[in-house]
């Protein structure tokens, strides 16, 4: 017994740095977890932000009921900056862009789409293009 004295000092040691090593590792994973978490939540309205600012930008584009396409210049006048208010995409924004290509006997319309949000510091984007045409009016 008088040769182990101080022994069981050294295990509790070596324990307390491994169990406070895990603690680290458990902290940095759960915390590296929730921020992929956030840019995935905002990720996604950043996308539903840039959709939303082609389907009012299309409204314009193709009114109801007209049998003729509108024309880019309106759609770049009013939607080339679109700041939503709603609680859904508070702190979005979403930047839409029309070119008309002349394709002979039609008009083909490429639109792109730019949804922007903010997080903190961090700026989520994406970015959506669609191509429609007036051939069938």
């Amino acid at each position: 017994m008088h040769k182990q004295r101080g022994a069981s000092l050294a295990v509790v040691v070596f324990i307390l740095v491994v169990l406070a090593s895990l603690g680290v590792v458990m902290v940095r994973v759960i915390s590296l977890g929730s921020a992929s978490v956030v840019s995935e939540v905002v990720g996604t309205r950043a996308l539903l932000a840039a959709r939303s600012g082609l389907e009012l930008a299309m409204t314009d584009l193709f009114p109801l009921n007209q049998k003729e396409a509108s024309s880019c210049a309106v759609v770049n006048a009013s939607w080339n900056l679109v700041e939503f208010t709603g609680q859904g995409l508070q702190d979005c924004q979403a930047e839409v862009t029309c070119e008309a290509l002349d394709a002979g006997t039609f008009t083909q319309y490429r639109l792109i789409s730019v949804g922007i949000c903010q997080a903190g510091e961090q700026e989520f984007s994406r970015r959506l293009l669609l191509e429609a045409s007036d051939a069938s009016l």
